[in-house]
């Protein structure tokens, strides 16, 4: 192995080190804490809230439309969203069939000082073809479990109390699917490096160190804690009745002062 090969090896394993990295973290760091501020990441947040979206509508026979509707938009999301990326990936396969196309855009790999022929473009671009692949599959996964949500939603809306076990299994269906789509999503980011992976290993350390960022800058939103919120409104609460009572005394002492004759 040159050094040209040896380079690009460990650009490789350092790139899929970093989206590992990042993956693992985002699902299992909940929130954390940057400069006197809370921040949490949107799988977290969705764990949260979907959980209380489904013990809130189930607690209503009436809510159960509102449920359906709701998981058939979520559903129509993740379907337009899995057949874009059925689209990449045929597109994919197209190039990697390609053979003209290859040998230009080795010709432009060439131009980079770590290129080297230890994976073909065939094989680079078979990498981010199974990305898609597994994303389609996640998505697909995510629907699945959607649409048993719906049918369950809709049968716990109509007796919460006779239906209390398929209401908190109704609970892990939509977290999974939850996770599913945000597995898929991760697979989407990661399959860009390494599409541009194809024009050498520089491409793909900057794609990487990109994509990455992108990722923390879409997946981290600030967290406004309500007990703060519930605090300040009963210390207002809390002075508007000493100002009341106040008030109170001092109309009381107007009343018990003698008029002057």
């Amino acid at each position: 192995m040159d050094g040209g090969e040896a380079a690009d090896l460990s650009i490789f394993i350092v790139c899929v080190a970093l989206l590992l990295s990042y993956s693992l973290l985002y699902f299992q760091v909940a929130s954390f804490s940057l400069c006197g501020k809370k921040f949490m990441n949107l799988y977290a947040l969705n764990k949260q809230t979907r959980k209380e979206w489904v013990v809130l509508l189930s607690q209503d026979t009436k809510e159960g439309i509102n449920a359906v509707q709701t998981v058939r938009n979520l559903i129509i999301a993740v379907s337009i969203l899995a057949a874009a990326t059925a689209a990449l990936a045929s597109t994919l396969i197209n190039l990697m069939t390609d053979a003209q196309k290859l040998q230009q855009m080795q010709t432009y790999a060439d131009i980079d000082p770590f290129s080297s022929t230890l994976l073909s473009p065939q094989i680079k671009l078979g990498i981010a073809l199974g990305l898609l692949l597994l994303a389609i599959m996640a998505f697909a996964q995510s629907v699945r479990l959607a649409v048993h949500v719906g049918f369950a939603m809709r049968v716990v809306a109509s007796g919460p109390a006779r239906h209390a076990g398929l209401a908190r299994q109704t609970i892990t269906f939509m977290r999974r699917s939850s996770l599913y789509f945000a597995i898929g999503l991760r697979f989407i980011y990661a399959t860009y490096p390494f599409v541009l992976y194809i024009l050498g290993p520089t491409s793909l350390l900057i794609a990487t160190v990109l994509d990455v960022a992108a990722q923390v800058f879409f997946d981290i939103v600030p967290v406004y804690p309500e007990e703060e919120e519930e605090e300040g409104e009963g210390e207002a609460e809390e002075e508007g009745q000493d100002e009341a009572a106040g008030a109170a005394d001092g109309h009381a002492a107007l009343q018990l002062v003698p008029p002057a004759s």
